[in-house]
């Protein structure tokens, strides 16, 4: 019997399990794109301390529950490789949880970055310079490309 992993193989392993989720799963990708959307908001809105923590809290509450949903269709799989309806009912209470944080996450988004002025005001800043315009496209491409590459 091998013996307790060192700290550093722990973290190692742990990375790899993030890793792993950017890597194959595309809902994983989509909440990384819409988080960093969210903090470059943050940056403009210039937000509190506290919305930033609620912000943060809510971001990392969808990447926990998108990598046990991960976890569960893995292990789901393993011990269940015919069709079963428990397992497609552990395979669908896990989805669930993901889209219960999704929903949250939406919900706390519209809070923080509904309003009509300052939306204006960001969209005649970014539209002012020919070079946001740039950095904007270029950004919207980057995220499509994030989001769609395919499983190795």
């Amino acid at each position: 019997m091998k013996g307790k992993p060192t700290i550093i193989k722990s973290f190692a392993y742990a990375f790899s399990g993030v890793v792993y989720c950017i890597r194959t799963e595309r809902n994983f990708r989509i909440h990384m794109a819409a988080a960093v959307t969210s903090a470059i908001l943050a940056y403009f809105y210039k937000i509190s301390s506290d919305q930033i923590s609620l912000l943060l809290f809510t971001i990392v509450f969808v990447f926990v529950t998108e990598m046990v949903n991960t976890a569960v269709e893995k292990v789901v799989d393993i011990c269940s490789p015919d069709y079963s309806r428990a397992a497609k009912i552990a395979k669908d209470v896990a989805a669930g949880a993901v889209l219960v944080a999704a929903v949250c996450a939406v919900g706390v988004a519209v809070l923080l970055f509904w309003d009509a002025t300052k939306l204006a005001l960001l969209w005649n800043e970014l539209v002012a310079r020919w070079w946001h315009v740039a950095v904007a496209v270029v950004y919207v491409v980057l995220v499509i490309l994030f989001i769609g590459k395919r499983k190795k």
